[in-house]
């Protein structure tokens, strides 16, 4: 995630499934607020749709949409920091 190809907006769109597939229950209670937090900013973006409803920009893309750099570097750390932690809670 911190490194790759593409740029900042580029990896988090290739992820950003994860966004829509874990919930608040998929994580531990310690990790949970820090995980809501994240994902309620990273879907707060508009979704447009066309006229026969079909979405063409889903709230994340809506979100990273004119987003600065410095901004999403900081949805990167808290990413990681979330993915290891529970990586360390898990092999507890």
């Amino acid at each position: 995630m911190t490194i790759g190809e593409g740029n900042i907006k580029q990896r988090l769109l290739s992820v950003r499934m994860i966004f829509f597939t874990f919930s608040e229950n998929s994580f531990p209670e310690f990790l949970r607020n820090d995980w809501m937090k994240l994902k309620k900013t990273m879907t707060s973006g508009l979704e447009l749709k066309n006229g026969e409803g079909v979405v063409q920009m889903d709230s994340i893309q809506g979100y990273l949409y004119g987003r600065k750099k410095r901004t999403l570097s900081k949805h990167v750390s808290k990413l990681v920091q979330i993915q290891q932690q529970l990586r360390d809670y898990l092999e507890d």
